[in-house]
């Protein structure tokens, strides 16, 4: 009998501490379900923070590339505007055109008796080319070197 009490014993004790760490255990997983559920809020909330945080950049980040190619763009209408031709005539300057419309740069393009159209800023004359020397006076240019002789003698 004494065994049978001493098995019995250790029976309740058994039972005792099974259905407390079986409690301990089920607190845990329902802890752990609790956390399981709420994950995919989490992720979801922070895949919404970063989807924000985008759609905020977004707009600025585009903006770059549109406002370097805007200032080019405003950059290459300056150039057109300066190298318009109407201005150069505004100006003051003239164009001489040959008969085919094509632009005169140097005297000795010419010859007598040709027609030339001399475009000014409010408009346009027709001119024939008399005869003449063709070519105007060359300044002389001198060479560095001359340059660098004469200075050395000033010495």
């Amino acid at each position: 009998k004494d065994m049978d009490g001493r098995l019995a014993g250790l029976g309740r004790r058994l039972a005792a501490r099974t259905g407390a760490a079986v409690a301990a255990a089920s607190g845990r997983c329902r802890a752990l379900e609790k956390g399981l559920a709420a994950a995919p809020r989490r992720v979801l909330h922070a895949v919404d923070r970063r989807v924000e945080d985008f759609a905020t950049r977004l707009p600025r980040a585009a903006q770059r590339p549109l406002a370097h190619w805007s200032q080019r763009l405003e950059h290459w209408t300056m150039q057109t505007r300066l190298l318009d031709p109407a201005r150069l005539l505004a100006r003051g300057y003239t164009m001489t055109l040959g008969v085919d419309g094509a632009l005169i740069k140097r005297a000795a393009d010419l010859a007598p008796g040709q027609t030339i159209t001399t475009r000014f800023a409010d408009g346009e004359a027709r001119s024939i080319v008399q005869p003449g020397t063709g070519q105007m006076p060359r300044r002389k240019v001198r060479k560095k070197t001359q340059d660098k002789q004469d200075n050395l003698e000033l010495f």
